[in-house]
């Protein structure tokens, strides 16, 4: 007699396998780890080629702890100097996500020509290059997966899509529960609107999404990323006096103060503390660096907005020299200056003028007997003329509205800024 034995599986150990799977935590999100384990700088990326090393980019420890997901902060923002690091620590938070956080990502740039040139000289090799991205990501998919806006995974639990903020068409339609905002600063209102507005909306489904905002800053008022960081957290990197231990911020117009202009080899910093006014030099750098703190000059908004601010003082790629002889260069020259401002102090530029304090306009304001932004009945619409002379503005505003004839009422008047002359006469203003 033969005797076949059918293995069935046993249901509840199925069952119960099948819990401990869905009940499993997900690994721990740490993107300082994954860069060290898979990030390597080529020659063109950086002049300290090879794997990703956090003595060289220790700034950044914090900024991309405050990427993960342990981090509640929905917004994390950068501002900073040109030439820091900070693609780098965009793409870290981009194909780290793409890895260990499955979904899909957005990245934006200002213009769909910049958007396209960061993919093909920047994402494709790094996807290319990295084993455990290449191994997620097809190479030239004929099914649409992978394109040069547009790159999708192999399993579909995500894909990375590249945009342009001048684009509104790319920026919607789309629900994405992690972005990077790439030079920020420089994004301008494209025909819908506010590109900023429209990609924030873009992860408003998403209760724990976060979003990177990371830029050089450009001019005031109306630079996206200083407004961005004055509504975040407003951390600063204090490091330790050499001398003292005083915590403090290197800030430019402490190297400023005490720049020789004959000698610019001898640019240094002073301790901020009364007590030690020690002399801060290069060589000094790296040990302080080491024991750099992020501290919060806006404590209350760490949970929603962390925002941070770091310029070039404190990166091995620039040297206090060469920030003094570029300081040289430019004085005296306001668009040099603009540049040296952003790009090497990392702090938007504002240009210096004749124009009245804005204190004194907003006081005159709140005293006006009109509504503030409603327009008097009667009015069309309505037009400002103003000329700049040497001793006052002389203005004459004009109302159009559908009463009969003369269809008009003109306003003139003038506002004096200083008399060069001394008058007994009262001022008189044009029209009178």
């Amino acid at each position: 007699m033969n005797f076949h034995v059918a293995l069935t599986a046993n249901p509840e150990r199925l069952a119960y396998d099948a819990m401990a799977d869905a009940w499993t935590p997900p690994p721990k999100v740490d993107y300082l780890k994954w860069a060290e384990d898979n990030i390597v700088l080529s020659e063109r990326e950086s002049p300290y080629p090879g794997p990703y090393n956090r003595d060289l980019f220790g700034y950044f420890d914090e900024v991309l702890r405050a990427m993960s997901p342990d981090d509640p902060c929905r917004i994390v923002t950068l501002k900073k100097s040109a030439q820091l690091g900070g693609t780098v620590l965009a793409n870290i938070f981009c194909c780290g996500s793409l890895e260990m956080v499955p979904g899909d990502f957005l990245y934006v740039h200002p213009t769909e020509g910049n958007a396209q040139r960061w993919s093909k000289q920047k994402l494709a090799p790094m996807l290319k290059n990295t084993a455990s991205l290449r191994a997620l990501f097809p190479q030239k998919s004929r099914d649409g997966g992978d394109s040069v806006l547009y790159k999708e995974r192999r399993d579909g639990r995500g894909a990375i899509q590249i945009s342009g903020a001048n684009s509104p068409a790319s920026l919607s339609m789309v629900t994405m529960k992690n972005q990077v905002q790439d030079d920020l600063a420089k994004w301008e209102t494209n025909s819908a609107g506010d590109p900023e507005a429209q990609a924030d909306s873009r992860s408003q489904a998403h209760e724990f999404a976060k979003i990177a905002k990371i830029s050089t800053p450009m001019v005031l008022p109306g630079c996206r990323i200083s407004r961005n960081y004055e509504d975040g957290s407003q951390e600063q990197p204090y490091v330790p006096c050499p001398h003292c231990s005083h915590m403090q911020v290197l800030e430019w117009d402490n190297m400023l103060a005490n720049l020789e202009e004959e000698h610019p080899e001898r640019a240094h910093f002073f301790c901020t503390d009364p007590e030690c006014g020690g002399v801060i030099e290069e060589h000094h750098r790296p040990a302080m660096l080491k024991q750099l703190e992020w501290r919060a000059g806006n404590e209350k908004a760490k949970r929603q907005h962390r925002s941070f601010w770091i310029w070039s003082a404190y990166s091995v790629l620039q040297t206090f020299e060469r920030i003094a002889r570029s300081w040289l260069k430019a004085k005296g020259d306001p668009a040099s200056e603009q540049t040296f401002m952003n790009d090497v102090v990392g702090l938007a530029y504002e240009a210096a003028g004749d124009a009245p304090p804005w204190e004194d306009l907003r006081d005159r304001a709140a005293v006006s007997e009109y509504s503030k932004g409603q327009i008097p009945a009667g009015a069309v619409f309505i037009t400002l003329g103003i000329d700049v002379q040497g001793d006052r503005l002389e203005w004459q505003l004009v109302r159009l509205g559908p009463e009969p004839p003369p269809f008009r009422d003109r306003l003139r008047g003038c506002s004096w800024l200083y008399r060069r002359k001394v008058d007994p006469r009262p001022a008189r203003c044009p029209g009178q």
